[in-house]
């Protein structure tokens, strides 16, 4: 169910963006679209970078599901022919709740990402899919403008996840080699002890939420 403490992700912005029910093909598609890609994959190390960025992607955002619980108020299908009825369909299995980040829009784009380096000639035209794919989660009312800006950095991060590995790395090594400490008779306090604490509090009300 939806927790108590959940967090509405919708603007007003997002009240401007129209329904448009045919858009559901787009947004279905992407399911067809990432199924398909390991059979087009022609390199080990492709299919081995391709999963490994999926396998982060997953850890990522359901990271953010468990820590954050955000929510998105889903628009009211107002006509319902046969794609609104597919729209609430959609929804029925999938629910307001773990919005933000939007997978939807993950997986468009790292699928798009490979499906480039394949077919290198119409390389803008799987961004353009993934783009398509990104404005069908506004138009069908199942996302908000915040999940899917959401998603995009989600893929920028595992895109990069060599250089955003490294440039963890190098800040956790610039962490802990700021050794300080200060001396009050016979106490000593070390800075290090504040990082502790630091995490131990963000745990606590993380729990405690």
């Amino acid at each position: 169910g939806t927790p108590t403490d959940a967090i509405d992700t919708n603007l007003s912005i997002d009240n401007y963006i129209p329904i448009l029910n045919w858009t559901i093909i787009p947004y279905s598609f992407v399911y067809l679209y990432v199924f398909i890609i390991p059979f087009f994959l022609q390199t080990k190390e492709n299919i081995y970078l391709f999963f490994r960025e999926s396998v982060w992607a997953m850890m990522l955002i359901n990271i953010c599901y468990v820590c954050f619980p955000f929510i998105v108020e889903q628009k009211e299908i107002i006509h319902q022919d046969f794609f609104g009825k597919w729209i609430l369909w959609e929804r029925g299995m999938d629910g307001k709740n773990a919005a933000l980040p939007s997978y939807h829009v993950v997986w468009a784009f790292i699928a798009a990402q490979y499906y480039g380096q394949v077919f290198s000639k119409t390389k803008w035209l799987h961004y353009t899919i993934a783009v398509f794919i990104s404005i069908a989660c506004l138009t069908t009312g199942n996302h908000t403008i915040l999940d899917v800006l959401g998603g995009f950095f989600i893929f920028l991060l595992v895109k990069n996840l060599d250089k955003t590995w490294l440039y963890i790395q190098k800040l956790s090594e610039k962490v802990a080699n700021s050794w300080k400490e200060w001396h009050f008779g016979n106490i000593r306090i070390i800075n290090h002890g504040f990082y502790a604490g630091l995490a131990g509090l963000i745990g606590f009300g993380l729990m405690a939420n």
